[in-house]
């Protein structure tokens, strides 16, 4: 169970490393990757994953919110690609 996964090199690692080693791995990650698809219903489900990424916001705050949601989605998608 990895809870230090962040982004999309760290999935790639994480796959290249357990590749063929272990028989499950779990990540955490977050709601957060659906908050940042532009568009997503809410509340999210699973199925409304894919779909363009809104753009970056302008306050740092949200900017702050939206790249993580970000960061997180590039670890789930190098995972999925893995």
């Amino acid at each position: 169970m990895d809870f230090a996964a962040y982004d999309g090199p760290d999935g790639r690692r994480a796959a290249e490393v357990l590749g063929g080693r272990v028989s499950h791995y779990v990540v955490i990650s977050t709601g957060q990757v659906y908050l940042v698809r532009d568009k997503c219903p809410r509340p999210a489900r699973e199925t409304d994953y894919d779909g363009p990424v809104m753009p970056e916001p302008a306050s740092t705050f949200d900017r702050g919110q939206w790249e993580y949601g970000v960061k997180k989605r590039g670890l789930e998608d190098a995972l999925a690609e893995a």
